[in-house]
């Protein structure tokens, strides 16, 4: 059910974030960096470094069993690096494209047709619940749009029952507020690992 939900939000939350909501081009439109401006030498190393701290502190998070630490690792490397005052750069455009690929290949390799020989059965209620979860994250985002001063873009993928990794670079796309996308994807992760499993 996980599996057929999962596939429901993926293809509508980015569908709706890209075309209803979001007001400008993305990135993938209309790029906002050259890549080859990206390949100077300072930037090279800024982001050699910045991908050596990153997957250190990933290593150390997956090394103390921290909960997804593959999300965990490079959100805590960026939280670091940022409060140091670390300078931000825009990501070459060909890594957010390998970013979106590896999402699409990761998911589709999830997916086991031999786990799901009562599909039939179980196909109706899982894409029911999917529109009816995604509807009432366009409320709870609706809401949250109209008491702060965030785009609908912005509040529906902090709502979004997606994955953080893909509303993140979902956000990205659409040029959404990322920090903020990430902050509440990340909170819901947390509160998902430590509450369900007691109840």
């Amino acid at each position: 059910m996980q599996t057929i939900r999962m596939l429901t939000v993926i293809f509508i939350v980015p569908t709706l974030s890209i075309h209803a909501f979001s007001s400008g081009g993305t990135i993938a439109g209309t790029p906002t960096v050259d890549v080859v401006t990206q390949t100077e030498y300072s930037n090279f190393f800024q982001i050699i470094t910045v991908l050596i701290i990153v997957l250190l502190i990933t290593a150390c998070a997956v090394r103390f069993k921290f909960p997804t630490p593959w999300i965990i690792g490079p959100l805590l490397s960026s939280a670091i690096l940022t409060v140091a005052g670390f300078g931000t750069f825009p990501l070459p455009h060909i890594l957010i494209i390998l970013a979106q690929l590896c999402l699409g290949v990761y998911l589709g390799l999830g997916i086991k047709m031999d786990m799901l020989k009562n599909w039939k059965k179980l196909l109706p209620f899982s894409i029911v619940s999917g529109f009816l979860i995604v509807g009432f994250a366009l409320v709870l985002a609706y809401g949250l749009h109209i008491v702060y001063p965030i785009s609908m873009t912005t509040a529906f993928l902090c709502i979004a029952p997606g994955g953080l990794p893909e509303m993140g670079v979902t956000a990205h796309t659409v040029q959404a507020d990322v920090s903020m996308v990430a902050a509440y994807q990340l909170f819901r992760v947390f509160f998902i690992l430590f509450i369900v499993p007691i109840f």
